[in-house]
């Protein structure tokens, strides 16, 4: 009985510290920040997010970007990851950078989309969560 009190209590802790750290993760919104290289011809897709751990039991969050082309092959990856510990935050920076021949290739194709993952696991990795969010760009047919 005192096992599957203590259970039922550490999995109410571990749901809190997910929901914590997701609504400070989204709490803002994502901010998107493209940047064009016109000397290099690299373009730039930049996220940067500050999730924050107001739970009670340490929280790993990762978090993943891809930009994928009409094909939905890859062009750039990038992803990172993040311990916090209850009650910390820390800023996740993710970068995508794009040759001049993949943006071209995207723009005259006229579709792409970017993937967002974000996955987040307490309690030893017992609990957990995990998510990829699909944002289509340009013509959609």
């Amino acid at each position: 009985m005192i096992t599957q009190i203590v259970s039922l209590a550490a999995f109410g802790l571990s749901i809190y510290s997910i929901y914590g750290v997701l609504s400070s993760t989204f709490s803002g919104g994502l901010g998107f920040e493209m940047d064009f290289d016109e000397t290099t011809g690299v373009g730039s897709l930049r996220l940067e997010v500050t999730p924050q751990n107001t739970g009670y039991l340490d929280a790993d969050i990762t978090l993943g970007l891809k930009l994928l082309d009409g094909d939905g092959v890859a062009v750039a990856s990038d992803s990172s990851s993040a311990a916090l510990a209850p009650g910390s935050y820390e800023t996740i920076s993710l970068v995508l950078e794009v040759s001049r021949e993949d943006y071209e290739r995207i723009a005259l194709g006229g579709e792409s989309s970017i993937e967002l993952f974000l996955g987040l696991r307490t309690l030893f990795d017992l609990v957990g969560i995990s998510d990829t969010i699909t944002i289509p760009q340009g013509v959609q047919g």
